[in-house]
């Protein structure tokens, strides 16, 4: 982490959010097999827990294939009532749950394609005082660090906003960090989707 109101990088912590619903998918994505036959679930967790911290997976407690799958990795799983009340509430009960972190980094369950890299650059610039948000070509994208002064914040959200309105709120505490990794934006929501991404990423 960086000077300036930094904690030690092992007091922090990562939140993978997996509780969606997979509407627009027509089945369970993160239980989709990728090209090399692993679940996107294990793709994301694995990238997740390559910055050596730890890992909490939160996923949908009406969803037990997700929780069995996750057995055979170091995540800690935390199943959430009601995850269908959206993002910004499971990302509530998720920093509540983890409160003693000096940091939380949040990642998405469907974005398996972000370069470890990328992970490793942000919390190279995280603190307990600030925000670090990923940019390429202009565009933010995933995953997000919340330093923990914002704790009080991230456990208010509530409905499908996520953190967004924190960012615009706090925007002189928002280090914007430019990478050259487009999959910072690479969410699966259909299946042709998916497999755009993957014949994109095979020529990258």
């Amino acid at each position: 982490m960086a000077n300036g109101g930094a904690a030690h990088p092992q007091s922090a912590g990562v939140l993978v959010l997996a509780a969606g619903q997979s509407r627009r998918f027509g089945r369970q994505k993160l239980l989709q097999p990728l090209d090399d036959g692993r679940p996107m679930l294990l793709h994301t967790l694995s990238l997740a827990e390559s910055l050596g911290l730890p890992v909490t997976l939160v996923t949908d407690a009406g969803q037990p294939e997700l929780q069995d799958l996750a057995q055979g990795s170091a995540a800690n799983v935390l199943p959430v009532e009601q995850a269908d009340l959206g993002l910004g509430s499971n990302l509530a009960r998720s920093v509540a749950a983890c409160s003693h972190w000096s940091g939380w980094l949040v990642m998405l369950g469907d974005m398996p394609f972000i370069n470890r890299a990328t992970l490793r650059a942000v919390m190279a610039q995280a603190s307990v005082e600030n925000i670090v948000v990923p940019v390429c070509r202009g565009q933010r994208g995933h995953p997000v660090w919340f330093g923990r002064s914002f704790r009080e914040r991230l456990i208010q959200l509530s409905g499908d906003q996520g953190g967004r309105g924190i960012l615009q709120s706090c925007r002189d505490r928002v280090m914007e960090l430019v990478v050259d990794d487009p999959a910072i934006h690479w969410d699966v929501d259909t299946p042709a989707e998916l497999q755009q991404l993957l014949a994109i990423r095979s020529t990258r």
